[in-house]
């Protein structure tokens, strides 16, 4: 078999560590053999040889991605790789977070106002009206005026970044109540799409 290498970002908060070494596990499980595993660094080296299959653990393309692709391997889509990703993923939320009156779902991603990430608008314009996409950088802005927010970390853990924005948030408005648990944990049918993206690349 070629070279099979997962690939994602470390976290440095133990918890967030302890929850991406979960997703790996399970997402192991029916292989034939335990992939290699490589650590995603902005600017570092990729231990990526030209035979390799490298399953993206990424939620969205940004330059890691695109550093991936450009080794020119078979490279799985990230969960939100098009337009029709990003309507299954709203789908899968969708269907998940269960109405509640008075309950908006404050839903947090990695990104920031200056830098707008690729199908985050097709995702917020499929998602319910009680489901508001925010960033790590406009999350202070976003909580809206509700009887009970929730903050739903759209992140694979809920490591450091997660923590932090949660921290401010808390801080700000005593009512939100916080998930705290990346998105496989909160969707698991999210996590079904991170095995179909594994299995196309087999």
């Amino acid at each position: 078999m070629d070279d099979l290498v997962f690939a994602l970002f470390s976290s440095r908060d133990e918890d967030g560590a302890r929850e991406l070494d979960g997703i790996v596990t399970r997402l192991s499980r029916a292989l034939p053999c335990p992939p290699r595993r490589i650590e995603l660094m902005h600017r570092g080296p990729l231990d990526i040889r030209p035979s390799s299959r490298v399953f993206a653990l990424l939620i969205q393309e940004g330059e890691s991605y695109r550093r991936l692709k450009e080794t020119g391997c078979i490279v799985s889509r990230p969960l939100l790789g098009s337009s029709e990703d990003a309507q299954e993923a709203a789908k899968c939320l969708n269907l998940t977070l269960p109405r509640q009156d008075g309950t908006v779902y404050i839903l947090l991603a990695h990104g920031s106002h200056n830098h707008s990430v690729r199908y985050h608008d097709v995702l917020s314009e499929c998602l319910r009206d009680d489901i508001i996409l925010t960033d790590l950088d406009s999350c202070r802005s976003s909580i809206p005026d509700c009887q009970h927010p929730v903050l739903v970390p759209f992140l694979l853990s809920f490591g450091h970044h997660a923590k932090e924005a949660a921290s401010r948030l808390e801080r700000m408005n005593s009512a939100l109540t916080v998930v705290r648990q990346g998105i496989l944990s909160t969707c698991p049918a999210l996590e079904a799409v991170f095995r179909r993206r594994l299995q196309e690349i087999m």
